[in-house]
């Protein structure tokens, strides 16, 4: 899709230097500020001058109904218009440049660029060059101006069109152009055979006539040969009388015609009473009181009873609104069940992480408490182990000691007490005996007091390791807390998804039946018509009828005036050779006439058959862009916020197997059919319109191939019947889509709108 990048005008109407780069996938709001008359305002600031450019870069002509050389300033001789354009999927730029000129032709120069390398476009005129660059995006100019640059001078709401109108953009969408084309050739080529057919009709009713009337002629001959001469003038005068009736009969026939062709006037009198009823908007019931009034007063069979039907629908949409609110209100209930539980459930979420936040150090507190406690035990094994190892070396070496105090002997004179171990001192061994006795005594109390404590630090251990249990199950109870308030929130979600299921299902519903109301008018109006046009066949055969019996009568005529000369003149023995001959004469011409109308009703048919298969291949490209059409248009109508939705009935085949080609629309409210677009406000009609009017714009870009199309919107003073907060939606519903679009409007919208571009105007000059 083609991008328009930039805008670089010089010396058009009150600018003299333009250069406007687009804001790309918003929508810029253009106001204007006109410095020189304070009374206008926005008006005469140049606004519209941009637009100008834009439309002549891609078209080639004016916006407005102007002259070309009108747009070139009044101080200049010359302008210029550029524009640059890129191709998203291609990476093509493409520069359109186009010279003005008040006394010389227009100039062009377009210019490609593709991975670095420009090429130079050569077209041998204006025309061709026109022709080639909107080829290149893939659009008629017909399309820039109805659906990518729509002023107020050349706009046309699809919505308020005429019928015609609205067949020919939908034939535009559709392609139905081209069939339309084989359509009306194969048409033009049919008129010279329906009246051969028509000629060959009349031929072979006066054949017919003349060989039924010489049939009789014959036999009344056989039977009065004998007394041909006697009954001559009365056989002449019973074909006087067969005249006579004969044209009686024709008299017959043509008050049949006449009362025929009368009934045939009546029934378009009809038809077009029934056409202005479809366009016109009084409603349903009103629409069908008129119908049944219009065809009693005109001898029509009537209608079935849609006021039964409707309010039969009626009866089950309000059936079904009233399921729809009990279920709203139950998905109420749910969603407020689930909105307090989930309110709870995030206050528990808050207190389990609060926990959880003061878990891990309370965890890690108590965690190096018993493991200090641990170490403490350890310390106080290790000092015990140290102290009894100590205590086992103190008790062998007061072992050793007290062997060898056993053995001291006692001098009876001077009482020195010695060894038998010379070496030995007696006094040293007993001072040594009584220092390890005194160590050996308090390593015993050492290990007695350690293992007190290691008795109360196990049992402080005990305590804090209960504390980290307690911790652990409080917890595995805060997650299972959690983990059930979630089973929970999963389930009041579930029951909200289900109850949102059973609304959707009613609401689905109610959108069927509400679609069957609004079909309703539709299918009212196609019995009409086909009641109308198999009434009017039966009339048209008749009066068929009676012009083949009149040409058979003609014929017949014919035959007994041949027959009353050749009688009058003939010898008795000529009468019935004559008669016979002229029998072979005419069933001769009868059979050539038969053969003749045979070859052209073969021949009708087959147009007709193609004329059949075109219509019917239309009749399916039409409906399809109008369902297409109708259900964009109501996704725009709900992104833009409008409770209004727009409902359209394409073409419709008659049981008859006549194509009705009638586009009608209605605006729709809550299932109830608003009326046609026109009753509504400005506002309301603005809304809609933008709604459709991105629709086509949709489509137009759909029908495009090999990655052309244009991303751009322009709207000149189109929805400046919306007020603040409608523009506002509407602008929103417009960035949401990522449309590079420019409004030129005089209304107002919140000043921190972020997309605005003013056009100022200053001795009268125009700048951005």
């Amino acid at each position: 899709m083609w991008r328009l990048l930039n805008i670089h005008a010089q010396n058009l109407c009150a600018f003299q230097e333009l250069k406007y780069e687009l804001n790309q996938g918003h929508t810029t709001l253009v106001f204007g500020n006109n410095l020189d008359n304070d009374s206008q305002v926005s008006n005469g600031s140049g606004k519209s001058a941009m637009i100008e450019a834009i439309a002549i870069g891609l078209t080639g002509s004016t916006l407005r109904d102007i002259k070309m050389e009108e747009v070139i300033n009044d101080q200049a001789d010359n302008a210029l218009v550029a524009l640059v354009l890129m191709n998203d999927a291609t990476g093509v730029v493409m520069d359109i440049r186009r010279e003005l000129s008040r006394k010389n032709p227009q100039a062009i120069h377009v210019t490609l660029t593709e991975k670095g390398k420009s090429e130079e476009i050569a077209q041998p005129s204006v025309n061709d060059y026109n022709k080639y660059i909107l080829d290149m995006i893939g659009l008629t100019k017909d399309d820039i101006f109805s659906n990518y640059i729509l002023s107020k001078h050349k706009y046309q709401s699809f919505l308020s069109s005429s019928d015609r109108e609205k067949k020919e953009i939908i034939n535009r969408f559709s392609n139905g152009i081209i069939v339309d084309e084989s359509i009306a050739a194969l048409q033009a080529d049919m008129e010279p055979i329906k009246d051969d057919l028509q000629a060959a009709e009349r031929n072979v009713a006066t054949c017919t006539g003349r060989v039924s009337a010489i049939d009789e002629q014959i036999a009344t001959a056989i039977n009065e040969s004998g007394q041909r001469a006697e009954n001559k003038k009365k056989r002449i005068a019973d074909w006087n009388e067969a005249i006579a009736n004969k044209r009686a009969l024709i008299r017959e026939k043509n008050e049949l015609v006449k009362s025929a062709n009368e009934r045939l006037d009546v029934l378009d009198d009809v038809d077009a009473k029934l056409r202005t009823l479809e366009d016109g908007d009084a409603g349903f019931d009103a629409d069908y009181a008129s119908i049944c009034k219009l065809f009693k007063t005109n001898e029509l069979p009537a209608i079935k009873d849609y006021q039964q039907s409707i309010s039969d629908l009626q009866s089950r949409l309000n059936y079904k609104k009233n399921e729809a609110e009990l279920a709203a209100q139950a998905v109420d209930n749910a969603e407020e069940e689930l909105d307090k539980f989930k309110t709870s459930f995030s206050a528990l979420q808050k207190e389990h992480e609060e926990f959880e936040n003061g878990f891990q150090s309370r965890y890690e507190e108590v965690s190096a408490q018993i493991q200090q406690l641990l170490d403490q035990v350890k310390q106080l094994e290790d000092k015990n182990k140290q102290l009894r190892s100590r205590g086992l070396a103190i008790k062998n070496n007061i072992g050793t000691i007290q062997t060898q105090l056993a053995g001291v002997v006692t001098c009876p004179k001077c009482k020195h007490e010695f060894t038998l171990n010379a070496d030995e001192d007696v006094a040293s061994l007993k001072q040594s005996l009584t220092s390890l006795q005194s160590e050996q005594t308090q390593i015993e109390t050492d290990i007695a007091k350690n293992d007190s404590a290691i008795s109360q630090t196990t049992e402080r251990g005990k305590q804090v390791r209960e504390k980290q249990n307690s911790l652990n199950t409080e917890r595995a109870t805060w997650s299972e807390r959690i983990t059930n308030a979630q089973q929970r929130v999963n389930e009041l979600t579930r029951k909200v998804s289900r109850q949102n299921s059973l609304l959707e299902e009613v609401n689905s519903e109610i959108g069927s039946i509400k679609k069957s109301i609004v079909s309703m008018r539709t299918s009212m109006f196609d019995e009409a018509f086909d009641i109308l046009d198999t009434v009017t066949k039966r009339e048209e055969t008749t009066l068929n009828s009676c012009k083949t019996d009149i040409e058979t009568a003609n014929g017949a005529i014919s035959s007994y005036e041949e027959s009353i000369k050749e009688l009058e003149n003939a010898t008795d023995e000529d009468i019935v050779v004559n008669l016979k001959k002229s029998k072979q004469k005419y069933e001769k011409d009868l059979e050539g006439a038969n053969a003749e109308l045979e070859t052209i009703q073969s021949k009708l048919m087959e147009y007709q058959k193609q004329e059949a298969t075109f219509v019917e291949f239309k009749t399916h490209l039409a409906n399809t862009k109008i369902e297409a059409l109708s259900h964009i248009t109501n996704e725009f109508l709900e992104a833009i916020g409008s409770d209004i939705r727009i409902a359209f009935s394409g073409y419709t085949v008659l049981k008859s197997g006549k194509v009705r080609d009638k586009i009608s629309i209605s605006l729709i409210r809550d299932g109830i059919d608003g009326g046609s677009f026109n009753k509504y406000s400005e506002g309301e009609k603005s809304r809609v319109n933008l709604a459709n009017i991105l629709a086509m714009h949709k489509l137009t870009n759909v029908n495009c191939v090999d990655d052309k199309g244009l991303d751009l919107l322009i709207l000149d003073e189109i929805l400046d019947a919306c007020d603040e907060e409608g523009l506002s939606n509407m602008f929103n519903a417009l960035n949401q889509l990522k449309i590079t679009s420019l409004v030129v409007s005089h209304g107002n919208i919140a000043e921190n709108y972020p997309y605005k571009l003013v056009v100022n105007k200053q001795n009268g000059i125009s700048f951005i």
